[in-house]
């Protein structure tokens, strides 16, 4: 009997001890990046939503912030506000604005800030201008103009106009004397009919005051 051969092949080797080359391991590196796009890709989406979000409304909080948080109304507030409008030589929409003391007793801007804050609701942010006049026209812009011959002796106002394309303005009455009636000049470049189809102002008021 000759003598038994040799396994030319060398010892078998199980699966489980297979060495993982540089192409398994690269493999297994790509799909733990794709694992890790997968998994952040939401959050970063999330992450840059709450980002525009924030800078809209920090961008556009004088438009937003009114209807979002409006002011609370104050009752028995003493000034109260109106305006009509009527057309110029050239069919431009100018506006008035009245501001009328219905107590017999002057009041100063402090006098009006106090009797706010001691009507507010707990918590509530009282107004940063007394009067806020908001342009509610896509086309137009207004400029706002203290009647200074009308109010003479009668009170002070401050006015702040509409800046860098706003649509904002305000005005606070700085003191205002008893019974007295001031008027404010809304000087616009829109031009549009007034008719009783549409008689509606190309600005809208925001007072304390709840009637």
């Amino acid at each position: 009997m000759g003598k038994p051969r040799k396994n030319q092949l060398g010892p078998l080797k199980s699966n489980s001890e297979k060495p993982i080359g540089p192409a398994t391991a690269l493999n297994s590196s790509s799909g733990g990046f794709k694992f890790q796009e997968q998994l952040l890709s939401p959050v970063l989406v999330n992450l840059m939503t709450a980002f525009i979000i924030f800078l809209a409304v920090a961008l556009l909080r004088d438009q937003i912030y009114p209807l979002v948080l409006p002011h609370p109304k104050i009752p028995d507030f003493p000034i109260y506000c109106s305006s009509e409008a009527y057309l110029n030589d050239a069919g431009e929409q100018v506006g008035e604005i009245y501001i009328a003391n219905l107590k017999n007793k002057s009041f100063s801007e402090m006098d009006l800030r106090s009797f706010i804050t001691e009507q507010l609701p707990e918590n509530a942010k009282a107004p940063d201008h007394l009067i806020r006049v908001f342009w509610v026209r896509d086309v137009g812009e207004m400029h706002l103009e203290e009647d200074v011959a009308f109010n003479r002796g009668k009170g002070q106002l401050a006015i702040k106009n509409p800046s860098g394309g706003g649509k904002e303005a305000s005005i606070d009455v700085l003191d205002i004397n008893r019974n007295a009636l001031l008027r404010v000049i809304v000087h616009t470049n829109y031009v549009r009919p007034i008719t009783r189809s549409d008689p509606a102002l190309p600005f809208r008021l925001e007072t304390p005051r709840k009637d």
